[in-house]
């Protein structure tokens, strides 16, 4: 999984549905805790 956050995608994100919000923020939480997440996410916030 490949992702990439911009300012631009966290505004996008804001404008979702809470439910939506909770389930991505909680695949940034994995991503966090994963060796790997630097090279599968250049930029978090």
């Amino acid at each position: 999984m490949k992702v990439n956050y911009s300012k631009t995608s966290l505004k996008q994100l804001k404008k979702l549905s809470k439910t939506k919000q909770i389930e991505i923020l909680k695949k940034i939480e994995k991503l966090k805790n994963d060796p790997d997440a630097g090279k599968k996410v250049k930029k978090i916030f």
